[in-house]
């Protein structure tokens, strides 16, 4: 089940056969609950073979809660194994043509929580250091108006490219030299293990969800939010062979860990055990 009512349903319906486990999947704790929902979702839980969450943080936030820790288990998203790469749009194509000394990309919805606008400000200062950092940012608004309002002002648009929403992303992102995600706040994001399989490199804030995957200076690069000119710093200090390393450390992690077939034998471990 994937919340907490359809897997009580799936419980009392299997009362008579105890040989069947209801395993719920949780992949957020709503933001709205209020206390009788949250105590209800809680008992709930606690009468499941198992919770399976996808990060370490959801883990902790469960044990915070009283949930019983023995029933909780990680399990991480994964994705197919073969890579997506494909041609750019000729909108992507003609702007990357150009001579840059980076290509970043950025895919998500823009808006306050993915915090697109940190990244255009990190591209401007790297812009008034003399170097030439493009920047393309790729999905639908979080609220109608607020790139116009929020970020448009704030580009170079020689230097910032925004697409809307491309099809199939993801095939696009070995285009590119980077994918950055500056995010608040995020669960665990696909279009990580997707740059893991594209080789791509990926930097990512160190929020929970992004550096649960992300281990800094291993399989990628993580910046602080709230460290003055940090992304920056380490844009500006990124070698190529330390990028050609992370790379490597991260598709073997990918390989390892993230593909659908890994993932589908984590879950069969759990109803045969």
């Amino acid at each position: 089940a994937h919340a907490s009512i359809p897997a009580y349903v799936t419980r009392k319906a299997l009362l008579q056969d105890k040989n069947l486990k209801v395993i719920q999947t949780m992949h957020g704790w709503g933001r709205n609950k209020t206390p009788l929902m949250e105590a209800q979702d809680v008992a709930i839980m606690n009468s499941l073979n198992q919770v399976v969450v996808l990060t370490k943080s959801d883990k902790e936030l469960l044990v915070s809660k009283s949930i019983n820790q023995s029933k909780i288990k990680i399990i991480q998203n994964g994705i197919k194994k073969e890579k997506k790469q494909k041609n750019l749009p000729r909108k992507i194509a003609e702007f990357l043509s150009q001579k840059w000394d980076l290509k970043i990309l950025c895919i998500g919805e823009i808006g306050e929580r993915k915090n697109q606008k940190y990244l255009v400000e990190t591209i401007n200062m790297a812009s008034s250091l003399g170097c030439r950092f493009c920047l393309v940012l790729i999905g639908p608004e979080e609220k109608l108006g607020y790139y116009e309002k929020n970020i448009k002002k704030l580009c170079d648009e020689e230097l910032v490219l925004r697409t809307g929403v491309v099809k199939e992303a993801s095939k696009f992102i070995s285009h590119f030299d980077c994918l950055i995600l500056p995010s608040k706040s995020e669960g665990m994001p696909i279009t990580i293990l997707e740059a893991f399989r594209e080789e791509t490199l990926v930097m990512g804030s160190d929020i929970p969800g992004i550096n649960d995957v992300i281990k800094n200076n291993e399989n990628g690069i993580i910046f602080n939010l709230n460290k003055n000119k940090d992304l920056l710093k380490k844009l500006l200090n990124l070698e190529e062979n330390k990028k050609k390393k992370l790379v490597k450390k991260a598709n073997k992690d990918f390989l390892e860990k993230y593909t659908l077939g890994n993932v589908a034998k984590k879950y069969q471990e759990i109803y045969t055990s």
